[in-house]
């Protein structure tokens, strides 16, 4: 089994765009409840899913879940600056009033729905309330993942060093390919598009947000991620 992991709109599909372009692989399934707290959810989840597939989901850390994919699994943790991270998902809740968390932000501006996204106003996300945790929480409950992954994977070198990120997943997943049919794969991959992937450039989000969200971040320890 192959699974992505990612706190959300942090390149889960060019990740999984990347894998299936190297490893050839035709089909790859969402695993769902994103960012369900609760690791009984995600283990039954998992155990329901073929031996041999390959999955992406957005799964909290927790040393259960981790004891099972380690020996179960192959992951491949994909990760973004923090404030990528939160422009991105304002950008998507606010796309559409159909959009699952859109009542939380509904009644704000650009602005105003940013800082709520990184400082937040509750514990835990409650759409009937609005409330919202804040990035730092999210980014929190994430944090096993840099350890109890096979790989992990930064969204900007995907972009910019697309080649070696194409050497990295074949060498961990044992796939024989040489450097021109790994710069093709990359190149596949980045031409691909998924309905949540953006043509986006490295950093262009920080032409998007105003000195206080940046310091925002830092007092939330978000910059620490980096």
């Amino acid at each position: 089994m192959i699974l992505i992991n990612s706190i959300p709109r942090s390149g889960t599909n060019l990740l999984k765009y990347f894998v299936t372009e190297i490893a050839n692989i035709k089909r790859a399934s969402y695993i769902p409840h994103m960012l369900e707290n609760n690791w009984r959810v995600h283990l039954v989840a998992l155990k329901e899913r073929e031996s041999d597939g390959m999955y992406w989901m957005h799964c909290p850390h927790t040393k259960t879940v981790a004891r099972w994919t380690g020996k179960n699994a192959m992951m491949f943790y994909v990760y973004r600056h923090p404030g990528a991270v939160a422009v991105s998902w304002v950008r998507w809740i606010l796309s559409s009033d159909q959009n699952p968390f859109y009542p939380i932000f509904d009644d704000m501006d650009f602005d105003g729905a940013l800082t709520k996204m990184i400082v937040g106003n509750g514990r835990a996300i409650d759409v009937e309330a609005r409330e919202w945790p804040g990035l730092s929480r999210l980014y929190k409950s994430f944090d096993g993942w840099y350890e109890d992954s096979d790989l992990w994977i930064s969204f900007d070198d995907m972009l910019t060093d697309s080649e070696h990120t194409a050497y990295q997943i074949a060498e961990r997943m044992g796939v024989d390919a040489n450097e021109y049919e790994l710069a093709a794969a990359a190149s596949a991959a980045l031409g691909r598009r998924g309905y949540t992937y953006r043509n986006g450039t490295v950093d262009s989000w920080r032409d998007e947000v105003q000195q206080g969200h940046i310091d925002a971040l830092e007092k939330e320890g978000l910059l620490d991620y980096v």
